[in-house]
């Protein structure tokens, strides 16, 4: 299954010897990168990902060739990275990932696993259609908090849900900015972010803050985001977006992923942006240094250069917040 140790957690225990969860185990990537990056993996932010399998069609809609080995993952980790992306597969082995696709908006990615042959670890399968019902037990894996450990945490899907981490963050520093503000939760997001100069970051932002969102109660824990969710049959049905605080029982529990449809949507559409690119001398785990480009930047693809709208951005850049007025 993995050479990797492998946990089964969250509400509801998954059997570990099930051959669907065997697969999907076998399929999980940790990606770790860094603005500063020092050679080594450890100790840098990590997300999680799953070795996807795609058509033809598909692999050439985001730039990969058919013996290519791509891991779907979220936009908010690798599109901050600086360095080279570092991808380990189940196997524990330590590769270098090669960014093809990344729409922010939707916080997806496609990453190339660089120098993994086909057919040594498996890809799994999108889900037929989303007919995941609220109440079905679901699981996810991914790599908790920079461990290397696999976890598998079972438990169940909730239903649809608005209610994004991201759209949290962003009222509560927007009310203290605007304490005297009693204007809607989602109105106050979406004014705030009428405050950006360029048009197409404004309609993108509003619907990174207000779309919808795949519910879960597993308890994920940092690090699992971009990690398939995935039906018992071991088919992806979402990719982790956000772990959210369970109040009621003073834990995290509530996870909320990406749907199928947004995952085949982004996998079907035209390219949204350009990666700019850099060559870097790097190693890791001892190997010699090898040559390896890393991601340097964003540009739309007719050529703008894009401001920045996400959560965290937005955090950073309290005056763009400020200067934004909530409706009447």
């Amino acid at each position: 299954m993995s050479d990797l140790p492998v946990v089964a957690g969250g509400y509801a225990k998954v059997n570990l010897d099930n051959p669907a969860v065997k697969k999907a185990v076998a399929s999980t990537f940790q990606l770790a990168y860094h603005p500063y990056w020092d050679m080594m993996p450890k100790d840098h932010a990590t997300e999680s990902g799953n070795l996807i399998a795609l058509s033809d069609q598909q692999r050439a809609n985001i730039g990969a060739s058919k013996d290519d080995q791509v891991v779907l993952t979220d936009a908010h980790g690798v599109e901050d990275a600086r360095g080279p992306i570092m991808m380990q597969a189940s196997t524990g082995k330590w590769y270098f990932g090669t960014l093809l696709k990344v729409d922010d908006v939707a916080d997806l990615a496609y990453v190339k696993v660089n120098g993994l042959a086909k057919g040594v670890l498996p890809e799994v399968e999108f889900a037929d259609k989303d007919s995941t019902q609220p109440g079905d037990l679901v699981f996810s894996t991914g790599h908790e908090r920079q461990s290397a450990t696999i976890s598998v945490n079972g438990g169940t899907y909730e239903g649809l849900t608005t209610k994004s981490l991201q759209v949290q963050r962003l009222d509560a520093i927007y009310r203290q900015l605007t304490p005297d503000n009693p204007s809607n939760f989602y109105q106050t997001t979406a004014n705030a972010i009428k405050g950006l100069a360029n048009p197409a970051d404004n309609r993108d932002a509003i619907r990174d803050f207000t779309r919808t969102l795949l519910e879960t109660h597993l308890n994920n824990q940092p690090g699992n985001s971009g990690g398939c969710l995935f039906n018992l049959e071991g088919k992806c049905i979402g990719a982790g977006e956000a772990v959210e605080a369970d109040k009621d029982l003073g834990t995290r529990g509530h996870d909320t992923y990406i749907p199928l449809s947004d995952i085949l949507a982004f996998t079907n559409s035209p390219q949204k942006f350009n990666m700019m690119y850099g060559i870097g001398t790097y190693k890791v785990d001892g190997s010699a240094p090898q040559q390896v480009p890393y991601l340097m930047g964003l540009r739309r693809v007719t050529g703008e250069r894009r401001l920045p709208f996400n959560a965290d951005d937005l955090l950073s850049h309290p005056e763009r917040l400020q200067a934004a007025k909530p409706s009447e």
